[in-house]
């Protein structure tokens, strides 16, 4: 079914479409919202299942079915990327959102019978080549055989800016009431960052990113005066961590771990400093109790928030 190296970074979600493919087909999502830091696990883990719902056969990874060979290649005729250099009806001239005209094509495009399960990609598309980065990250998913665009396709998460403001409502009906056999993904770092229109009406899930390139001293920081945090110093230590997230393209999960480090680094040093050891665990256990928050797609600002303050209850 899902390739191995998709299974392998995104085990939760691969292990629940597998088992919905194979139990309940009918009840997949008619909307999804994938968020999280690794764009290009998001398009590739897309374009897979968009494979699986069109495959001729049973989904072997292995299977080279028309429909298969298509979506690798990036042919299929129902399988289509919409961001600003994609899916672009004529007559649109705008080059730096998603238009009114797009959502209009889309809507024009359903009211025409399948064959195949129609997947809508939308993304955020900048008009720049890849960078070196870019082409190490898409050389861990090489496995699953999808090709990209080329020529000045550089892909990123969607945010409010990606939309024209009126494109969100006039894809609304689409996304509401599809044809059978449709589905809409929508491609984010944070649900935070869509209109709540479409997130109301899409199922959420967390493809977290797998690389963990934090340096414990980068985050320790942030807590030079820990244990004695105020209030106001811990709605800034979160605001920070919240920045750092998204300046560093990683994600809640991995800060967190890099704090529950240093705070386990902490109580090495004071081992012998019964009271501070004490005060250390339960801070720990904080963590872990946020590690927990943020897998159950509770918001990273939310969380950090929370955890701060009860961080500086002391």
């Amino acid at each position: 079914m899902i390739s191995k190296v998709l299974c392998e970074k995104f085990p939760f979600s691969s292990h629940y479409f597998e088992t919905l493919l194979a139990e309940k087909p009918e009840k997949f999502p008619q909307s999804i919202v994938f968020e999280g830091m690794d764009i290009f696990g998001e398009i590739f883990f897309s374009l897979e299942l968009a494979r699986l719902l069109n495959c001729e056969k049973e989904g072997a990874q292995e299977c080279n079915c028309l429909n298969c060979n298509w979506i690798r290649e990036g042919k299929h005729p129902a399988v289509t990327f919409v961001s600003q250099a994609d899916f672009k009806p004529q007559g649109d001239e705008t080059k730096t959102v998603i238009s009114v005209k797009q959502a209009q094509a889309v809507a024009k495009s359903l009211e025409q019978t399948s064959q195949y399960h129609r997947v809508f990609i939308f993304l955020d598309v900048k008009s720049n080549s890849l960078d070196k980065r870019d082409e190490t990250i898409i050389e861990e998913y090489k496995e699953t055989g999808f090709a990209l665009p080329e020529d000045n396709w550089k892909p990123s998460a969607l945010s409010y800016k990606t939309f024209h403001p009126k494109a969100p409502n006039a894809l609304l009906k689409s996304v509401e009431e599809p044809p059978k056999r449709t589905t809409f993904i929508f491609l984010a770092k944070n649900r935070e960052d869509l209109m709540q229109t479409i997130v109301s009406r899409s199922q959420i899930f967390k493809l977290p990113s797998s690389r963990k390139e934090i340096k414990e001293n980068d985050v320790s920081t942030y807590f030079k005066k820990y244990p004695s945090i105020s209030l106001e110093e811990a709605f800034d230590i979160s605001q920070d961590l919240q920045n750092y997230i998204k300046e560093n393209d990683t994600t809640a999960s991995v800060v967190l771990d890099t704090v529950e480090n240093s705070l386990g680094d902490f109580l090495k040093a004071n081992i012998t400093n019964g009271r501070l050891v004490e005060m250390l665990k339960q801070d720990i256990r904080l963590v872990n109790k946020a590690k927990k928050q943020i897998n159950a797609s509770i918001s990273p600002k939310v969380v950090l928030d929370s955890l701060m303050i009860e961080m500086s209850q002391k």
